[in-house]
């Protein structure tokens, strides 16, 4: 019977990845791209710099890193959302 209730698609997502932190404040580089990696192999796309990605309390620079950490962790051609955030909107 689970036969037919098998899908005919591929089922796709995405799973909102943590940015963690360092004692020090800064941005646990490695941590991240270990988390990012195992989503991946999960099957499944990253939303990156959302609000488990402290989006609104990080710098511009380090956005930007997150982006390409990702990236180049997830291989190119592999999906990913990122959010946006704008001071003051």
């Amino acid at each position: 019977w689970l036969e037919k209730k098998r899908i005919g698609r591929k089922v796709e997502g995405l799973a909102a990845c943590l940015l963690p932190f360092e004692a020090d404040g800064s941005i646990a580089e490695k941590a991240f791209r270990e988390a990012v990696a195992r989503t991946g192999e999960a099957g499944l796309g990253c939303a990156v710099n959302m609000d488990t990605g402290y989006a609104n309390y990080i710098e511009a620079g380090e956005r930007t890193a997150v982006l390409t950490w990702t990236r180049e962790t997830l291989g190119e051609g592999r999906p990913f959302a990122a959010g946006a955030f704008v001071e003051g909107k």
